[in-house]
C-alpha cells in the first residue's frame, strides 16, 4: 500500500487548497443566500389577482387551490370567456386557472394569461413547483395533507424565485446543486491532479520500475486513492447541502441531485485524469483548472442563465457537460420531469466515459513517447 499511503501524504502537504476552495465555496453560498433572500422578499410582495375554477373537487385539487389564494388575491368572476378577457384587459385580474376534472389522477390545469403580463408566467412557476414538491411527498408515502403540508413548507424555506417573470421557479438547492459543478472541477483540479502527476513523473515511475510492485498493483492503488479523496470531496459537499436544507436534500425529487452531481463527479474526474498526463507545473495546472472551469460554468449556465443565451451560443452550450448538469437540476425544479433530468444525466454519462477513454489513450501515448 505504499503508493496509497504516499498519496495521501502528499495530500497533507496540498490541505491548504481545500481551506482556500472550501472557503471560496461557502462565499458563494453565503452569496447565494443573501440573493435568494432578497429576491424572495421581492417576491413576496408581488401577489397578483387570480381566480380558480375547480372541477375536479377532489382533496388534491382543493389542497391547490388553497395554496394559490395563499399566495395571490382571490378575484371573483364568473366562467364566462368574454367577461374574463375583459378583466383581463383592464387589469382587474391576471391570471385564471381550470382546475380539470381527473386532475387527481392526470394532474391536468389549463390557465388564460393577461396578455404582455410576466406575472403570469410568475404564476406558472410557483404552481409547478408545488405540484412537482406534492408529487414527489405522496411517491414517498406521504398522506395527502402530509404531502400538502410539506410541500408548502420546503417552497417558503426553499424561497422560491422568478426570473425576468419567465417559467423559472428556481429554490435555493437548485443553486447549490448548479454551483457545486464549479466547484467540483476547481477543487479536483487544483487538488489531485496535482497528486496524480507526481506519480506519472519520469524519475519516479523509472524508481517504481525497479521496486517490488507490479505496475498493476501500483495502478490500483493510485485509482483507489484517487476514488477515495473524490468521493470524500462529493461527500463533505453533499453534507453541507443537508446541513444547509435540514435533510431535505434526501427527500423527494431532491435526492435525484445526489445521482447527477455524482455522475458528474465522474466525468470531473475523467477530465482531471486528462489533464495529470502531462508534465506540467502548479502555476499552470491552476490557469488551466480557472480556464476550464470558468468557461465550462459561464457556457453552461452556471453563472449566467440560459434565459438570456442566444440560439449560437446555446448550440456551444450543448458541448458542455455543465450544461446538462444544469438542465438536469433544472427539470427537478422549473420544468422537464424525470424524463428530461435521466436524458440529461445519461448524457453527462457518456462525458464521463468519453474523458475517461481519452485519459487512458493520452496515457498510452505518453507512456510510449517516454519509452521511445
Amino acid at each position: 500500500m505504499q503508493v496509497f499511503k504516499t498519496f495521501f501524504k502528499i495530500l497533507d502537504k496540498q490541505k491548504h487548497q481545500f481551506i482556500i476552495y472550501i472557503s471560496i465555496f461557502a462565499v458563494l453560498l453565503g452569496i447565494l443566500s443573501n440573493v435568494g433572500g432578497d429576491q424572495r422578499k421581492e417576491f413576496q410582495g408581488s401577489r397578483v389577482s387570480v381566480m380558480v375554477f375547480d372541477y375536479d373537487n377532489s382533496e388534491k385539487s382543493k389542497y391547490l387551490m388553497e395554496y394559490i389564494y395563499s399566495i395571490h388575491d382571490k378575484r371573483e368572476v364568473a366562467d364566462d370567456r368574454e367577461e374574463i378577457q375583459d378583466y383581463l384587459y383592464y387589469q382587474v385580474l391576471d391570471y385564471v386557472v381550470y382546475i380539470e376534472e381527473g386532475y387527481s389522477e392526470t394532474g391536468e390545469l389549463s390557465n388564460i394569461k393577461r396578455p404582455g403580463s410576466h406575472s403570469g408566467s410568475y404564476v406558472d412557476g410557483q404552481i409547478a413547483a408545488y405540484q412537482k414538491a406534492f408529487d414527489a411527498y405522496v411517491a414517498t408515502g406521504h398522506s395527502l395533507e402530509e404531502a400538502n403540508e410539506k410541500a408548502i413548507n420546503s417552497l417558503d424555506s426553499e424561497g422560491l424565485v422568478s426570473y425576468k417573470g419567465k417559467s423559472a421557479a428556481k429554490p435555493k438547492m437548485y443553486y447549490y446543486f448548479t454551483y457545486m459543478t464549479y466547484i467540483l472541477i476547481m477543487l479536483l483540479m487544483n487538488v489531485m491532479a496535482p497528486i496524480i502527476m507526481v506519480f506519472n513523473r519520469k524519475e519516479i515511475k523509472d524508481k517504481n520500475s525497479v521496486a517490488p510492485m507490479t505496475t498493476k498493483s501500483r495502478s490500483i492503488q493510485l485509482i483507489g486513492a484517487s476514488a477515495l479523496l473524490s468521493i470524500a470531496v462529493w461527500v463533505a459537499l453533499i453534507i453541507v447541502a443537508a446541513i444547509m436544507f435540514k435533510g431535505q436534500v434526501f427527500v423527494g425529487t431532491n435526492a435525484l441531485n445526489l445521482v447527477s452531481s455524482f455522475v458528474f463527479l465522474l466525468l470531473t474526474v475523467g477530465l482531471v485524469c486528462i489533464i495529470s498526463n502531462f508534465n506540467l507545473k502548479a502555476p499552470t495546472i491552476s490557469m488551466i483548472s480557472n480556464i476550464i472551469a470558468l468557461g465550462m460554468a459561464f457556457l453552461g449556465g452556471v453563472f449566467v442563465p440560459m434565459e438570456i443565451f442566444s440560439d449560437g451560443i446555446l448550440k456551444i452550450a450543448r458541448f458542455m457537460p455543465t450544461y446538462w448538469q444544469v438542465k438536469a437540476t433544472e427539470s427537478l425544479y422549473v420544468d422537464g420531469g424525470l424524463d428530461t433530468f435521466f436524458r440529461c444525466v445519461g448524457i453527462e454519462a457518456l462525458f464521463a466515459v468519453a474523458f475517461i477513454a481519452i485519459a487512458l489513450v493520452v496515457a498510452k501515448v505518453m507512456k510510449q513517447r517516454r519509452e521511445g
